[in-house]
């Protein structure tokens, strides 16, 4: 079974009373297990399998809160116990207090790995593309180095974990002091020229990093400036470092540095522009391999 397929669960009409505990705890006994397996046996990942099949080293159990649910009986200590319980929780009447319980577990895994100096967020792939089977990835957003663990899925399952990513993925965030991607942060990325006076001159690279490069020109002169990008929707603000000590290359002759706070842009039909004194105007263009 590859992790993010639904586990193989045994339909049992009504059993006994005194059998439903043991029954209970057995399937998710197998929903663990399985994914375990799946993790160790087919990715042989030592980093994929620290994540998600050991108990980080600040994650301890909660003994503030006893549920009474056999299903939240287990070793809820590391990733794929949790993902077990909470993607099959349609399967179990929790009670509201229980509920909360898990979604508060899986928010103090995001903590265990923060305390730990372990940057972490969940993705997923699948469906009609399949699995490349690369589940660990690691990347840069806001110089900051983070491991991305990515589970596989079905077509019809993307949605049946997407709670439980957003609910760790919101806590990692919020820890680092990051602000997350939106639905629109993925399409902004990519590189815009410029439109009208001056559009020979101007330029605009929104990284995947969430860092950028701008080139442009007034009437004043040349200038570049480079910092970090941040989206609300279509709304597109740069900030600029505060020196140009910060470069990560040279500029382009000729051009000045150019420091500025919260430059607003506006995105709509592949055009970004703004409405200040600067009316620049860019239009997205589709980068060749």
């Amino acid at each position: 079974m590859r992790i993010g397929q639904k586990s193989v669960l045994i339909n049992v009409i009504k059993p006994p009373t005194h059998m439903k505990k043991v029954m209970l705890i057995y399937l998710i006994f197998i929903s663990v297990i399985g994914v375990a397996q799946n993790l160790t046996d087919s990715i042989k990942h030592e980093l994929f399998d620290e994540f998600v099949n050991q108990t980080p080293k600040y994650f301890e159990k909660d003994t503030t809160f006893q549920p009474t649910s056999p299903s939240l009986q287990i070793d809820l200590t590391y990733m794929s116990s949790l993902y077990a319980v909470y993607t099959n929780r349609e399967l179990f009447n929790y009670t509201e207090e229980e509920k909360v319980w898990l979604e508060k577990r899986i928010e103090d895994l995001a903590i265990a790995y923060f305390k730990d100096e372990k940057r972490i967020l969940l993705g997923s792939e699948g469906g009609a593309a399949g699995c490349s089977g690369k589940l660990i990835d690691t990347f840069l957003f806001y110089d900051v180095e983070i491991v991305e663990v990515i589970f596989c899925h079905t077509c019809i399952e993307n949605s049946k974990y997407f709670d439980f990513f957003n609910i760790f993925n919101t806590k990692m965030y919020e820890l680092m002091h990051l602000e997350a991607p939106d639905y629109r942060t993925n399409y902004l990325m990519g590189t815009y020229v410029g439109k009208g006076k001056f559009k020979e001159e101007t330029k605009l690279i929104l990284m995947e990093d969430m860092s950028f490069k701008i080139w442009f020109r007034n009437e004043v002169g040349h200038f570049y400036s480079e910092g970090y990008w941040k989206n609300d929707g279509n709304q597109l603000t740069l900030q600029s470092f505060e020196s140009n000590t910060m470069y990560r290359e040279h500029p382009s002759p000729g051009y000045d540095y150019s420091q500025f706070a919260n430059w607003n842009f506006l995105f709509k039909n592949e055009k970004l522009s703004t409405s200040d004194f600067q009316k620049l105007k860019l239009i997205k263009i589709k980068e060749t391999l």
